[in-house]
This record gives C-alpha cells, sequence and structure tokens, in this order.
C-alpha cells in the first residue's frame, strides 16, 4: 500500500500545461491519428482503459463490440450527460469515471489494453504515469499511447516496419494548407476571434486558452525513453502537422471554417511521410507498446 500511494502521488496533474484545443472535440480528437483507433477496434474483445482525450464514439463502439471499456478523466458534468444518451445495451460494457486517470488505482494486471490519449503531457512526472501502465497491463498487455511531441523523432521509431507510411495523396494539401494554417491561428488570438470560433472558444480564448500545438507538445526523445523503460515497442504512427493543427482550429471553429477545415482533412493523408528525422513542428505520433515480461517468466 506505501508503494501503491507513493505511486499515486507520482501521477499529479500538472496544472501549467493546458488541455489541448481538440480534448472536449469528439470529431476533432477522433480526426488526428484515426489509425490508432482503428487498431484498437480490430484488436479481440477484452477488458481496454481509455484515458485523456479519448473520442466518445471509440468508447461507444468498443463497447457495442462486447470489450469491457473504462473511461477516465471525465468531467462531472460531461459524464451525466453522456451516460444519459447511452443505448442499454453500451451502458453496460462502460464504466465512466469522473477522475483522472492518475488518481485512480486498477490492480495489478486489470486490463489487456491501455490507451491514452494525450495524457502524458498533463503529468509533472510522464514516467510514472508509464509505470503505473506497466502495472496495470496484464501480462503482454500493450499500451496505445497518443502523444503530441516536438522535434526529431527517435531513431526507434523510424526504423523499417515500424513506421507505416501513407501513399502520397494525388494532391499535395499539405503543401497549400501549411502557409494558411498559421495566420489563421494568429487571427484567432487576435481582433477576429469573434469572426472565426463560437462564443465559448472565445472565451476560452480570453482566460488564456492557446490554440498552438507546440504549447502542449513533449519531447520526442523524452516519451521514448519513458515508453523504453517499462514497456517494449512493437509499431508506430505518425500524423501531420499539418493534420494536428487543422484538427486543433476545428474545435470550436465558425461553421464556414469547420467545413473548409473537414475538406482539407478529407484531403490530408491519415498519416505523415517523409523527413521524420528532422522536422521540428509538433505532430501527433502513435505508439503500440507491450508489457516487458521480467524473471524469465513466458505467458503463453
Amino acid at each position: 500500500m506505501v508503494r501503491l500511494r507513493r505511486e499515486i502521488e507520482g501521477v499529479r496533474r500538472n496544472h501549467a500545461v493546458p488541455p489541448p484545443p481538440y480534448a472536449g472535440h469528439a470529431e476533432a480528437s477522433a480526426l488526428i491519428l484515426p489509425a490508432l483507433d482503428a487498431w484498437l477496434l480490430a484488436e479481440p474483445a477484452g477488458r481496454v482503459l481509455l484515458a485523456g482525450c479519448a473520442p466518445r464514439i471509440l468508447a461507444e463502439k468498443l463497447a457495442a463490440a462486447e470489450h469491457w471499456v473504462t473511461v477516465t478523466d471525465l468531467d462531472e458534468n460531461e459524464l451525466r450527460l453522456w451516460h444519459a444518451q447511452l443505448r442499454p445495451e453500451v451502458a453496460a460494457h462502460l464504466t465512466l469515471l469522473a477522475r483522472g486517470y492518475g488518481d485512480v488505482a486498477f490492480g495489478p494486471a486489470s486490463f489487456d489494453r491501455i490507451a491514452l490519449f494525450d495524457t502524458l503531457v498533463t503529468y509533472r512526472n510522464p514516467a510514472w504515469v508509464l509505470n503505473k501502465v506497466a502495472r496495470e497491463l496484464k501480462p503482454d498487455g500493450v499500451l496505445a499511447l497518443r502523444e503530441v511531441v516536438q522535434g526529431p523523432l527517435p531513431a526507434e521509431w523510424t526504423a523499417q516496419g515500424l513506421l507505416r507510411l501513407a501513399p502520397t495523396p494525388r494532391v499535395d494539401t499539405a503543401r497549400w494548407l501549411r502557409p494558411a494554417l498559421q495566420p489563421t491561428v494568429r487571427a484567432i488570438h487576435g481582433r477576429a476571434a469573434r469572426l472565426l470560433v463560437d462564443l465559448p472558444t472565445q472565451e476560452a480564448l480570453e482566460r488564456g486558452a492557446h490554440l498552438d500545438a507546440l504549447r502542449f507538445a513533449l519531447d520526442a526523445d523524452e516519451v521514448q525513453a519513458g515508453v523504453a523503460a517499462h514497456l517494449s515497442l512493437e509499431a508506430s504512427w505518425l500524423g501531420g502537422a499539418e493534420r494536428l493543427q487543422a484538427c486543433c482550429l476545428l474545435a470550436g471553429s465558425r461553421p464556414w471554417l469547420a467545413h473548409g477545415l473537414r475538406r482539407a482533412l478529407r484531403l490530408l493523408p491519415a498519416l505523415a511521410s517523409g523527413d521524420a528525422h528532422t522536422r521540428e513542428s509538433p505532430r501527433c505520433v502513435g505508439l503500440l507498446a507491450r508489457r516487458k515480461l521480467t524473471g524469465g517468466l513466458q505467458f503463453r
């Protein structure tokens, strides 16, 4: 119990880091790295934990496929509204917790899969979170991690067979979208906000919110070191910087702007390809890492 209490105290939230703009927007969160959601849906039924900015629709689809799903990091009012809208057969497979993942103590080997969506950045010590994940995964269980990172990617993520590249689209959408996104971000943080975003987003911006992905990006080497200390990397995906920025802007944007962003996102590839080592722009990564087995034991 002493070790468990020490571990819970080690994952206190970093209140200085704001949640990403798409955190409460189910559509925008689901569009950032759809390949990770697709992997979770393709897995056999089991016990799954979703933490952080997990898309609601993903939790509902998993529950409908007879996975036993636990969702944390929910606002209490949001939880009540969501639960009231669920079909009984879906609600029977869902456990909704209005607490942060770091504030809930699950038993050892509780889950077949744990999926963290933009979770590490919200804690002061991400290594403690990953240590908690390793304890709560079943032997041979898998962590599915989605995080926004910056800086050159570690070689382990871009090794042959790990980074899954998307085919180059017919229209190079990123080339014309890139110069349009940053001026839009600056305009939203200025006097043009009332023309571009809805009233709740304007109020959030006035309280200090920011739509720049760089504000909530972790160093890629820090994420890699934390994962490698507890888990064995199996696969990785890379989302483009333009896709991430478009999803940040989509949350709270006016209908005319949201329509244009959705069209752009349909043209952007779901995964990025190319100069993954050198690009400094924040981008979204998806990692699959399996729990390491210790003591020479093998589970079959």
